[in-house]
């Protein structure tokens, strides 16, 4: 297990324990402290994060169920190695939803929110050769996540919310290397934005989300 120092640290938010402790390890993953395919140790983490056993197994539990952690019989827990197959059937979906978010916010989006998508934008393209991870994935989950609730499409945003860890998880791991282009594209967005074009929106969405998911399977996963 990787020492990630900074990373680890007792574990005392208000809420169910349990629930704590998910979050904190899904995190984790999602931020590559913990790596692929990384043996899960239970009396570790529990010493790590100053709580019991009982709390890490039952987070455990939910991460699997969640599609971030292995449970093997008799081996332990690992963190989950995703297959190309799951990578592609992620970004096809994500694809879809968000070229469709792309065209409904180019004709829903208001004045206010496109001055702050700019300053994200802003934000974001003076932090692309940069090497934060963190900081990187966060910039990018926030200007998708304003486009997403511009198209004023509840069942949308709802059905991409549920995707989003997954998708940080998947981004996290070619951040640096697909930040300058990915800001790039994402001016391109804003600017299709602004014109109020939706068709332009929607492709250039359609581009960007799939050179992303494209970035990942070749850096994560071996080809076939």
């Amino acid at each position: 297990m990787s020492d990630g120092s900074a990373a680890w640290r007792p574990v005392s938010r208000p809420g169910p324990l349990r629930e704590t402790v998910r979050e904190t390890l899904e995190d984790m993953i999602v931020h590559g402290v913990l790596g692929a395919g990384e043996r899960l140790r239970e009396e570790t983490m529990a010493e790590r994060l100053q709580v019991s056993r009982q709390p890490i197994r039952e987070a455990l539990q939910h991460l699997a169920q969640d599609g971030f952690v292995d449970l093997r019989q008799g081996r332990g827990a690992y963190v989950h190695v995703p297959t190309r197959q799951e990578i592609d059937d992620v970004f096809q979906v994500r694809t879809v939803l968000e070229a469709q978010a792309a065209r409904l916010a180019a004709q829903r989006i208001t004045e206010p929110t496109l001055r702050e998508l700019n300053e994200m934008y802003e934000r974001g393209a003076a932090a692309a050769g940069g090497v934060d991870t963190r900081v990187l994935v966060d910039l990018n989950h926030s200007f998708h996540a304003l486009i997403i609730r511009s198209a004023g499409n509840a069942v949308l945003t709802d059905v991409l919310a549920g995707l989003q860890k997954r998708i940080d998880w998947y981004f996290a791991v070619v951040a640096v290397k697909r930040a300058p282009s990915s800001w790039e594209q994402h001016e391109e967005i804003l600017k299709a934005l602004t014109d109020r074009d939706e068709r332009r929106a929607a492709e250039l969405m359609t581009d960007h989300v799939s050179q992303t998911g494209s970035a990942f399977a070749e850096r994560f996963v071996p080809m076939a």
